[in-house]
Order: structure tokens, then C-alpha cells, then sequence
């Protein structure tokens, strides 16, 4: 094969792998997201087991907005399990069910950190074999 058409194929990969490892990157930043989203939430449910009824709280309304309210059941909280699904729970029981999240979450992350260094790996490699392809024809 000559070194223009190997130089273009390995450029082409890395274009390739770039895209792919930026995507992961992308995916992983939104996993950390949604795992700080549901220590905070844990925290939030601490709140309101030491709180106890009647209790004023602030609420988390999104966005960073917080509005006062009144704890009338610190008994029960309601669960979203997915497709619009929720549940009733105690507050211990939904600790449970978040930390259940958290740990796939962990695991998920722990796959993508997998990936991204894999990836990372063969785009390294692919730059020296295009430095030495460069060099080659420079000579």
C-alpha cells in the first residue's frame, strides 16, 4: 500500500476514534450529572428523616429555585421507577432504591472509563504511526 493511501486510511480512523471517544465523554459527563442529582437527593431524604412532620424545608423546585414548605408525611415518598411509573415509599426503602441506581451508575461509569482509555490507547498509537508516516515521506 503506498504511504499517502496508509497515511489517509489511519487519519480517517483517528477522525473516527476522536468522534467515539468524544461521544463517550458526552455520555460519561451526563452519568456523573445524573449520579450528583441522586446523592443530592439522598442527602434531601436525611433531611426529612431527621426533620420530621411539620417541619419547614426547602423544596428543590428545579433550576436551582428552592421554595419553603411544610413536611406534612415524612412517612411516605413517592418514587419514580421509570416510564412514568411511581411508587409509594418509606424513606428508608427509597434510599434503597437510589442506592441501587447509584451503584449501576458506578458500574456504567466504571465502563465508559473502560472504553474511554481504550480508545485513548489506539488514538495514541494512531498518532505515532502517522508521526512516522509523516517523517517517512519527509525524507
Amino acid at each position: 500500500m503506498d504511504v499517502k493511501k496508509e497515511f489517509e486510511e489511519k487519519y480517517m480512523r483517528q477522525e473516527m476514534l476522536k468522534r467515539e471517544f468524544d461521544a463517550y465523554v458526552k455520555e460519561r459527563d451526563e452519568l456523573d450529572k445524573t449520579l450528583q442529582e441522586i446523592v443530592m437527593t439522598e442527602s434531601s431524604i436525611d433531611e426529612i428523616i431527621s426533620s420530621g412532620n411539620g417541619s419547614n424545608i426547602l423544596t428543590n423546585i428545579g433550576s436551582g429555585t428552592f421554595v419553603k414548605t411544610s413536611l406534612k408525611d415524612d412517612k411516605e415518598l413517592l418514587v419514580s421507577i421509570g416510564s412514568g411509573v411511581v411508587i409509594k415509599c418509606t424513606p428508608s426503602e427509597s434510599k434503597k432504591i437510589l442506592s441501587e441506581r447509584i451503584e449501576k451508575l458506578r458500574k456504567a461509569d466504571f465502563e465508559y472509563m473502560n472504553k474511554i482509555n481504550s480508545i485513548a490507547a489506539e488514538m495514541n498509537k494512531i498518532q505515532k504511526e502517522l508521526d512516522e508516516l509523516s517523517m517517512s515521506v519527509q525524507m
